[in-house]
Order: structure tokens, then C-alpha cells, then sequence
């Protein structure tokens, strides 16, 4: 007789899954931007969507450099002036288009997550950089040029934007000049100030002559004040600057309550050209035909206010 015994045998125990960690520069710094190199990282759902990120990347690591670079030099007092052009700054930045990129790490972190590590040529990112700039020069070079031919209120018009979109280029040319050590600013530097000196000087002598009949005296003085509120200069003769005509009817009506209504007619003239002009009707009790006039007053100065004096006058002003 045979006994069979059979012993429990040990379980060979389930080997546990290690997880191998990812890359260190995954999650890590990029490398430090060189004389022809600049780095960027970024992690997405996927590869498209990570490049984009360490674009992004790239382009903030540049503004912080160059905001630090650019607060360094200016003086402290000048605080107002420093945030300005730093918002220059930033804005011109965000505009960048980075497209000369190849990638050079990529890691599928999990089903999650894909990160990649780009580099950019520096040489050739400056020089995009400064192709665009030569670009709005050119622009802004031609417009001045051609502004000379237009009346005054189109040529201040024209001055004032110009005179702002040079301000931008100096924002641009601090970025290139801090990217490219041997860039020559001058030439740019020089059609900044040309603008604005042309600018101002258009400012100075744009003047407005504001008349009108008997039953507009008290709102040409409106017209007058709001105008000079605004900066602008007014002129003794009609032959200097822009002419402002006001004629107003005035008319009662008895039906129920007494009513004075006021039709203000405004034109306006460059040289003899008419560049513009409203109309605008005002009505009031006449319990006093002063103090109806004087309410009249009032209540076109309001409309002044709510619409703008350019509203008012029918013309275009930047």
C-alpha cells in the first residue's frame, strides 16, 4: 500500500512593476540661451500641443531677460517711463513668431503628458527680428514723406498715428540691440525723433478759429473752452487753422407750455473745404428766455461732455 502525499508548495510571488522616471530635463530647467542658441521645454497632451508650450516658454524666458536688462539701466525716478516701455516691451515680445526650431528631445511621459526640448538659431531668429523693423521703417519713412501733401486736419491725424508707432520702435530696437551687440540703431533712433519733432510741431500749429451769429454766442464759448480742455490751440483769424461756423435757430412753441427749441448748425472748414460739422437741437421751458438760454447752455456743454467735442463738431480727431 502507497500513500501519496502532497505538500503545499510557496507561491512564486508576482514581480512588481518599477517605473522607470522620466528624463531630468522633463521637468527641469531649460539649458542656458547661448551666443546662437536659444532652448525652450514644454509638456502637452501631445507632441504639437507641447511644442507650442516650450514656444511659449521660450519667448517668456527672453521677455524676463530682457525686462531685467532694460529696469538695470533706466533710472528709478523714472518709474512711469520704465513701465511704459517695459509694457513695450512685453507687447512686442508676445508678437514674436519663433519658426525656425528643431526638436531636439522628446518623451512620452505617460498617456497624459508628451514633453519636448526645442532649439532655436539665434542667428536667424535677430534676423527675422530685424527684417520686420526694416519693414514698419520703411513704412513709417514713406508715410512721413507723403503726409506733406494732405490738408491739416488729415495731416495732424496722420502725424499723431505715425508719431506712436515710431514710440513702438524703440522698444523693438532695445529687444535687437540686446540680441545683437554690433546692430546700428542710429539711422532708427533718428526717424523716432524726426516723427515726433514733426508731430509736435503739427500740434503746435494746428489752431482752430471758432464764429458764429447772434443766437450762438453763448455755445461758441462752449466750443471754445472744450477745445482748449482738449490741448488744442484756438487762432484770432479765420485765415489760420481750422474754421468752426455756428448758426443756431431759435424757435418758440406755444401749444401747451411754452418751449424754445435750439437747432445748432456747426460747420467746418479746411481752407474751403468742408471737413465736417453737426447738428444738434436743444429745447427748454421758457419760463425767462435768459434763463432758458442759459439752461441751453448748460445742456449743450452736457452734450459736450457724453459725445466729445470731435462728436460735436462732425470731424475726426486721433
Amino acid at each position: 500500500m502507497f500513500s501519496t502525499f502532497v505538500g503545499c508548495g510557496v507561491p512564486t510571488p508576482t514581480p512588481k512593476e518599477v517605473k522607470t522616471p522620466p528624463p531630468s530635463w522633463v521637468y527641469g530647467v531649460p539649458p542656458a540661451d547661448s551666443k546662437t542658441k536659444m532652448y525652450g521645454i514644454g509638456i502637452g497632451r501631445d507632441r504639437e500641443s507641447a511644442i507650442k508650450t516650450a514656444l511659449n516658454s521660450m519667448v517668456s524666458r527672453l521677455s524676463i531677460t530682457l525686462k531685467s536688462s532694460f529696469k538695470s539701466r533706466e533710472k528709478v525716478e523714472d518709474s512711469y517711463h520704465t513701465s511704459r516701455v517695459i509694457n513695450n516691451i512685453e507687447a512686442n515680445i508676445a508678437k514674436i513668431k519663433i519658426n525656425n526650431y528643431k526638436v531636439i528631445r522628446a518623451y512620452r511621459v505617460n498617456y497624459k503628458e508628451f514633453a519636448v526640448m526645442i532649439e532655436s538659431d539665434k542667428k536667424r531668429f535677430i534676423k527675422g527680428l530685424e527684417e520686420d523693423l526694416q519693414e514698419r521703417y520703411k513704412d513709417i519713412f514713406e508715410q512721413l514723406r507723403d503726409v506733406k501733401k494732405d490738408t491739416i486736419l488729415v495731416r495732424y491725424n496722420r502725424e499723431k498715428i505715425l508719431n506712436k508707432e515710431a514710440k513702438k520702435l524703440q522698444s523693438s530696437l532695445f529687444i535687437i540691440s540686446e540680441l545683437d551687440p554690433y546692430f546700428d540703431n542710429r539711422r532708427y533712433l533718428d526717424l523716432i525723433l524726426r516723427v515726433k519733432s514733426t508731430f509736435l510741431e503739427e500740434k503746435h500749429n494746428l489752431k482752430f478759429y471758432v464764429e458764429g451769429d447772434d443766437n450762438s454766442k453763448i455755445f461758441v464759448e462752449k466750443i471754445k473752452n472744450n477745445l482748449v480742455k482738449k490741448g488744442f490751440n484756438l487762432s484770432e483769424s479765420e485765415k489760420r487753422g481750422i474754421r468752426v461756423v455756428v448758426k443756431t435757430e431759435k424757435r418758440l412753441s406755444n401749444i401747451f407750455v411754452k418751449i424754445i427749441t435750439y437747432t445748432i448748425h456747426i460747420t467746418v472748414y479746411d481752407g474751403r473745404r468742408q471737413i465736417g460739422g453737426q447738428t444738434t437741437v436743444i429745447k427748454e421751458r421758457d419760463t425767462d428766455s435768459q434763463h432758458a438760454q442759459d439752461m441751453a447752455a448748460i445742456a449743450f456743454n452736457e452734450s459736450i461732455k457724453k459725445r466729445g467735442i470731435t462728436s460735436v463738431l462732425g470731424v475726426e480727431i486721433q
